[in-house]
Protein backbone atom coordinates (compact mmCIF):
# COMPACT_ATOMS: atom_id res chain seq x y z
CA UNK A 1 0.00 0.00 0.00
CA UNK A 2 1.36 3.26 -1.01
CA UNK A 3 2.70 5.23 2.34
CA UNK A 4 1.95 9.17 2.73
CA UNK A 5 1.56 9.83 6.43
CA UNK A 6 4.17 9.28 8.91
CA UNK A 7 3.29 6.79 11.72
CA UNK A 8 5.94 8.32 14.18
CA UNK A 9 4.45 11.59 16.04
CA UNK A 10 5.62 12.68 19.37
CA UNK A 11 3.86 11.52 21.93
CA UNK A 12 4.72 13.41 25.42
CA UNK A 13 5.16 11.09 28.33
CA UNK A 14 4.26 11.96 32.11
CA UNK A 15 2.93 10.68 35.37
CA UNK A 16 -0.04 11.25 37.36
CA UNK A 17 -0.12 11.67 41.28
CA UNK A 18 0.18 8.37 43.20
CA UNK A 19 0.45 6.36 39.91
CA UNK A 20 3.27 4.21 38.61
CA UNK A 21 2.21 3.73 35.10
CA UNK A 22 3.62 6.36 32.49
CA UNK A 23 0.82 8.01 30.24
CA UNK A 24 0.91 9.91 27.28
CA UNK A 25 -0.69 12.36 24.80
CA UNK A 26 0.11 13.46 20.97
CA UNK A 27 2.14 16.32 21.12
CA UNK A 28 -0.33 17.86 18.06
CA UNK A 29 -2.42 18.21 20.31
CA UNK A 30 0.03 20.55 23.28
CA UNK A 31 0.36 23.86 23.16
CA UNK A 32 2.40 24.23 26.12
CA UNK A 33 3.74 23.05 29.14
CA UNK A 34 4.12 25.85 32.16
CA UNK A 35 4.30 25.45 35.81
CA UNK A 36 1.77 25.18 38.30
CA UNK A 37 0.27 28.11 39.17
CA UNK A 38 -2.22 28.11 42.06
CA UNK A 39 -5.96 28.52 40.22
CA UNK A 40 -8.49 30.87 40.72
CA UNK A 41 -11.68 28.48 42.41
CA UNK A 42 -14.73 28.20 40.58
CA UNK A 43 -18.16 27.65 41.95
CA UNK A 44 -20.64 24.80 41.09
CA UNK A 45 -17.76 23.24 38.70
CA UNK A 46 -17.15 19.59 37.87
CA UNK A 47 -15.12 17.74 40.71
CA UNK A 48 -12.11 16.84 38.05
CA UNK A 49 -11.90 21.14 37.88
CA UNK A 50 -10.09 22.43 40.63
CA UNK A 51 -10.09 26.06 38.98
CA UNK A 52 -8.75 28.17 36.30
CA UNK A 53 -5.72 29.91 35.65
CA UNK A 54 -4.79 32.52 33.04
CA UNK A 55 -2.55 31.48 30.23
CA UNK A 56 -1.24 33.47 27.58
CA UNK A 57 -4.39 35.87 28.06
CA UNK A 58 -6.72 32.78 28.19
CA UNK A 59 -8.40 31.57 30.84
CA UNK A 60 -8.18 27.92 31.33
CA UNK A 61 -9.84 25.18 33.47
CA UNK A 62 -7.56 23.06 35.36
CA UNK A 63 -7.87 19.15 35.30
CA UNK A 64 -6.30 17.46 38.34
CA UNK A 65 -5.88 14.97 35.31
CA UNK A 66 -4.86 12.44 38.49
CA UNK A 67 -8.60 12.66 39.84
CA UNK A 68 -9.95 11.97 36.30
CA UNK A 69 -8.05 8.72 35.66
CA UNK A 70 -9.49 7.13 38.80
CA UNK A 71 -6.25 7.68 41.35
CA UNK A 72 -6.46 9.95 44.01
CA UNK A 73 -6.90 13.72 43.90
CA UNK A 74 -3.57 15.96 44.60
CA UNK A 75 -3.89 17.57 48.11
CA UNK A 76 -3.55 21.58 48.52
CA UNK A 77 -0.33 21.07 49.94
CA UNK A 78 0.99 19.21 46.91
CA UNK A 79 0.15 21.15 44.19
CA UNK A 80 2.95 23.11 44.43
CA UNK A 81 5.15 20.54 42.53
CA UNK A 82 3.22 19.39 39.40
CA UNK A 83 2.97 20.87 35.97
CA UNK A 84 -0.06 22.21 33.95
CA UNK A 85 0.01 20.46 29.76
CA UNK A 86 -1.95 23.00 28.03
CA UNK A 87 -3.90 21.02 25.70
CA UNK A 88 -5.78 22.06 22.91
CA UNK A 89 -8.77 19.67 21.92
CA UNK A 90 -12.63 19.42 20.47
CA UNK A 91 -12.34 23.22 20.00
CA UNK A 92 -11.53 24.01 23.75
CA UNK A 93 -7.77 24.64 25.34
CA UNK A 94 -7.63 23.18 29.53
CA UNK A 95 -5.15 22.99 31.77
CA UNK A 96 -4.14 19.53 32.26
CA UNK A 97 -2.12 19.59 35.99
CA UNK A 98 -0.15 16.14 35.88
CA UNK A 99 2.83 14.86 38.49
CA UNK A 100 5.92 14.94 36.42
CA UNK A 101 6.69 15.76 32.63
CA UNK A 102 8.76 12.58 31.50
CA UNK A 103 9.66 13.38 27.78
CA UNK A 104 8.62 14.01 24.18
CA UNK A 105 9.78 10.83 21.97
CA UNK A 106 8.92 9.78 19.01
CA UNK A 107 5.94 6.87 18.75
CA UNK A 108 5.45 4.81 15.91
CA UNK A 109 1.89 4.44 16.00
CA UNK A 110 1.68 1.01 14.53
CA UNK A 111 3.28 -0.17 17.50
CA UNK A 112 0.19 0.50 19.86
CA UNK A 113 -2.32 -1.80 20.93
CA UNK A 114 -5.89 -0.36 20.42
CA UNK A 115 -8.00 -1.02 23.51
CA UNK A 116 -10.30 -3.61 23.24
CA UNK A 117 -13.37 -3.71 22.38
CA UNK A 118 -14.98 -5.40 25.57
CA UNK A 119 -13.29 -2.62 27.20
CA UNK A 120 -15.79 -0.34 29.27
CA UNK A 121 -17.41 2.96 28.36
CA UNK A 122 -15.65 4.82 31.47
CA UNK A 123 -12.38 4.29 30.18
CA UNK A 124 -10.20 6.92 29.20
CA UNK A 125 -7.75 5.67 28.06
CA UNK A 126 -7.17 4.65 23.91
CA UNK A 127 -4.69 1.97 23.61
CA UNK A 128 -1.01 0.97 24.97
CA UNK A 129 2.45 0.75 24.26
CA UNK A 130 5.97 0.76 25.79
CA UNK A 131 8.94 2.62 26.22
CA UNK A 132 12.00 1.05 27.57
CA UNK A 133 10.26 -1.87 28.83
CA UNK A 134 7.70 0.09 30.66
CA UNK A 135 3.80 0.26 30.09
CA UNK A 136 3.05 3.56 28.25
CA UNK A 137 -0.98 4.38 28.76
CA UNK A 138 -2.17 6.82 26.05
CA UNK A 139 -4.55 9.52 27.29
CA UNK A 140 -8.04 9.68 25.68
CA UNK A 141 -8.17 13.11 26.20
CA UNK A 142 -11.86 13.31 23.91
CA UNK A 143 -13.21 11.31 26.86
CA UNK A 144 -12.06 13.10 29.70
CA UNK A 145 -13.19 16.52 28.37
CA UNK A 146 -16.95 14.95 27.11
CA UNK A 147 -17.48 13.74 30.73
CA UNK A 148 -16.29 17.10 32.03
CA UNK A 149 -17.71 19.62 29.93
CA UNK A 150 -21.00 17.19 28.00
CA UNK A 151 -23.39 20.65 27.29
CA UNK A 152 -20.30 22.35 25.50
CA UNK A 153 -19.22 19.47 23.10
CA UNK A 154 -22.61 17.45 22.48
CA UNK A 155 -24.37 20.37 20.46
CA UNK A 156 -27.88 19.36 19.62
CA UNK A 157 -28.59 22.43 18.37
CA UNK A 158 -28.63 21.43 14.68
CA UNK A 159 -30.98 22.78 11.90
CA UNK A 160 -31.05 20.96 8.55
CA UNK A 161 -33.53 21.29 5.97
CA UNK A 162 -36.37 18.11 5.08
CA UNK A 163 -34.90 18.19 1.50
CA UNK A 164 -31.56 17.91 3.16
CA UNK A 165 -32.51 15.04 6.01
CA UNK A 166 -34.25 13.10 2.92
CA UNK A 167 -30.86 13.35 0.78
CA UNK A 168 -28.81 12.52 4.12
CA UNK A 169 -30.93 9.43 4.57
CA UNK A 170 -29.46 7.91 1.16
CA UNK A 171 -26.44 7.43 2.28
CA UNK A 172 -24.50 4.73 3.70
CA UNK A 173 -21.50 6.07 6.01
CA UNK A 174 -18.97 4.19 7.56
CA UNK A 175 -17.18 6.11 10.70
CA UNK A 176 -13.92 5.30 11.71
CA UNK A 177 -12.73 6.05 15.31
CA UNK A 178 -10.54 4.56 17.96
CA UNK A 179 -12.28 6.79 20.73
CA UNK A 180 -15.34 5.02 22.42
CA UNK A 181 -16.97 8.56 23.14
CA UNK A 182 -16.49 9.80 19.31
CA UNK A 183 -18.20 6.62 18.32
CA UNK A 184 -21.19 7.47 20.66
CA UNK A 185 -21.31 10.95 19.82
CA UNK A 186 -21.19 10.14 15.92
CA UNK A 187 -24.17 7.42 16.81
CA UNK A 188 -26.39 9.67 18.51
CA UNK A 189 -26.02 12.61 15.96
CA UNK A 190 -26.86 9.82 12.92
CA UNK A 191 -29.63 7.69 14.83
CA UNK A 192 -31.09 11.11 15.45
CA UNK A 193 -31.28 11.91 11.36
CA UNK A 194 -32.24 8.32 10.65
CA UNK A 195 -28.89 7.84 8.56
CA UNK A 196 -27.49 4.54 7.52
CA UNK A 197 -24.33 3.82 9.43
CA UNK A 198 -21.51 1.51 10.86
CA UNK A 199 -18.66 2.27 13.13
CA UNK A 200 -15.33 0.71 12.84
CA UNK A 201 -13.13 1.40 15.71
CA UNK A 202 -9.86 1.56 13.31
CA UNK A 203 -8.31 2.68 10.21
CA UNK A 204 -6.53 -1.13 9.29
CA UNK A 205 -10.69 -2.30 10.39
CA UNK A 206 -12.05 0.17 7.97
CA UNK A 207 -9.71 -0.56 5.31
CA UNK A 208 -10.11 -3.53 5.54
CA UNK A 209 -13.77 -4.14 5.47
CA UNK A 210 -14.07 -1.28 2.13
CA UNK A 211 -11.46 -3.09 0.27
CA UNK A 212 -13.55 -7.13 1.56
CA UNK A 213 -17.05 -5.01 0.89
CA UNK A 214 -15.78 -2.78 -2.74
CA UNK A 215 -17.18 -5.93 -4.67
CA UNK A 216 -19.26 -7.98 -2.40
CA UNK A 217 -22.38 -5.79 -3.00
CA UNK A 218 -22.01 -3.79 0.28
CA UNK A 219 -21.41 -0.13 -0.72
CA UNK A 220 -20.59 2.77 0.74
CA UNK A 221 -21.08 6.56 -0.27
CA UNK A 222 -18.78 8.58 2.23
CA UNK A 223 -16.23 7.69 5.12
CA UNK A 224 -15.68 9.88 8.22
CA UNK A 225 -12.74 8.92 10.13
CA UNK A 226 -10.73 10.15 12.96
CA UNK A 227 -6.61 10.71 12.40
CA UNK A 228 -5.16 10.11 14.98
CA UNK A 229 -6.01 6.31 15.25
CA UNK A 230 -3.09 3.03 16.32
CA UNK A 231 -2.29 1.66 13.22
CA UNK A 232 -3.61 2.77 9.83
CA UNK A 233 -4.19 6.71 10.71
CA UNK A 234 -6.70 8.51 9.31
CA UNK A 235 -4.06 10.45 6.46
CA UNK A 236 -3.03 7.14 5.33
CA UNK A 237 -6.56 5.26 5.65
CA UNK A 238 -7.78 8.48 3.07
CA UNK A 239 -4.38 8.17 1.04
CA UNK A 240 -4.67 4.70 0.65
CA UNK A 241 -8.77 4.85 -0.50
CA UNK A 242 -8.01 7.61 -2.98
CA UNK A 243 -5.25 5.21 -4.71
CA UNK A 244 -8.13 2.33 -5.04
CA UNK A 245 -10.31 2.45 -7.95
CA UNK A 246 -13.31 0.92 -6.21
CA UNK A 247 -12.93 3.08 -3.07
CA UNK A 248 -11.94 6.35 -4.61
CA UNK A 249 -15.41 7.92 -4.99
CA UNK A 250 -16.87 7.96 -1.73
CA UNK A 251 -16.54 11.11 -0.36
CA UNK A 252 -13.75 10.98 3.01
CA UNK A 253 -14.40 13.93 5.51
CA UNK A 254 -11.73 14.05 8.36
CA UNK A 255 -13.11 14.48 11.39
CA UNK A 256 -10.66 15.64 14.19
CA UNK A 257 -10.18 16.97 17.45
CA UNK A 258 -6.57 18.10 17.04
CA UNK A 259 -7.43 22.30 16.35
CA UNK A 260 -4.74 23.13 13.91
CA UNK A 261 -4.48 24.33 10.22
CA UNK A 262 -1.38 21.97 10.05
CA UNK A 263 -4.05 19.08 9.99
CA UNK A 264 -6.16 20.80 7.59
CA UNK A 265 -4.03 21.22 5.12
CA UNK A 266 -2.78 17.45 5.62
CA UNK A 267 -6.05 16.13 5.03
CA UNK A 268 -5.87 18.31 1.72
CA UNK A 269 -2.77 17.02 0.68
CA UNK A 270 -3.97 13.33 1.13
CA UNK A 271 -7.10 13.78 -1.01
CA UNK A 272 -10.06 14.71 2.02
CA UNK A 273 -13.16 16.07 0.07
CA UNK A 274 -13.30 18.17 3.99
CA UNK A 275 -12.03 18.29 7.39
CA UNK A 276 -13.47 19.14 10.71
CA UNK A 277 -12.88 19.61 14.41
CA UNK A 278 -14.98 17.71 16.87
CA UNK A 279 -16.75 18.21 18.00
CA UNK A 280 -19.33 20.47 16.33
CA UNK A 281 -23.04 18.54 15.00
CA UNK A 282 -23.94 21.33 12.94
CA UNK A 283 -20.74 21.92 10.87
CA UNK A 284 -20.94 17.50 10.74
CA UNK A 285 -24.01 17.41 9.77
CA UNK A 286 -23.87 20.80 6.93
CA UNK A 287 -20.36 19.11 5.68
CA UNK A 288 -22.29 15.45 5.47
CA UNK A 289 -25.12 17.27 3.65
CA UNK A 290 -22.68 19.21 1.18
CA UNK A 291 -21.17 15.84 0.66
CA UNK A 292 -24.10 14.10 -0.46
CA UNK A 293 -25.20 16.16 -3.22
CA UNK A 294 -21.37 14.95 -4.30
CA UNK A 295 -21.24 10.90 -3.18
CA UNK A 296 -24.98 10.20 -4.85
CA UNK A 297 -24.10 12.19 -8.37
CA UNK A 298 -20.72 10.77 -8.43
CA UNK A 299 -19.07 13.69 -9.04
CA UNK A 300 -16.47 12.76 -5.80
CA UNK A 301 -14.35 10.70 -8.54
CA UNK A 302 -14.34 13.02 -11.03
CA UNK A 303 -12.62 15.56 -8.44
CA UNK A 304 -10.00 13.27 -8.04
CA UNK A 305 -9.76 11.99 -11.67
CA UNK A 306 -8.70 16.23 -12.49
Amino acid sequence: MPQFSEQSQGVLMFRLHTKATLFALGTMKIKGIVPYQAPTVLPACHAYVIGSVTIRDASLPVIDLSLAMGGRGVPLSERGTQTLIVADCMRMQVALMVDKVEHIVSCDWKSVTPLPKAAGQDTFVLGSTHYNDQLVQLLDVERVLTEIFPADIEDAGVQLSQEEIALLQKLNVLVVDDSIIARRLMSEILDRFGLKFQLCHSGDEALALLLDTGGAGVKFDMVISDIEMPGLDGYELIFALNDNPRTRAMYKILHTSLSSEMSQDRARQVGANDALSKFNAQALMVAMSRGAEVALTGTADECHDR
